[in-house]
């Protein structure tokens, strides 16, 4: 008998690559990049990213291989390609507050 159980138990741990099916949902696709599922369809509709449409028009598909390879795609650097003499701990674009004067 099937197992019941869902197919990402531990929510706190992201899922490997492997833990995703070959074709993929509008919902398991925005899992998969880690975005909101409505940025996604955004995405499709600005014709920004690999879909399927199913037969009607309304349904989406992505296919796994290929969202990563347009990620892969995607202009930018890797978290691991640092410049020569960059801090090891990322930079927040935000100052810290300065403190209130007479507390």
């Amino acid at each position: 008998m099937a197992s019941l159980e869902p197919q990402f138990p531990n929510t706190h741990q992201h899922p490997q690559r492997f833990d995703f099916p070959p074709v993929l949902t509008t919902a398991l696709a925005a899992e998969l990049l880690q975005v909101h599922a409505e940025s996604l369809r955004k995405m499709v509709r600005e014709g920004r990213i690999p879909c399927h449409r199913l037969a009607g028009g309304r349904g989406m598909r992505f296919l796994r291989d290929e969202l990563l390879a347009w990620v892969a795609a995607q202009p930018g650097t890797t978290c691991d390609a640092r410049e020569p003499g960059a801090p090891d701990a990322p930079v927040s674009r935000w100052a810290p507050a300065a403190p209130i004067e007479g507390r």
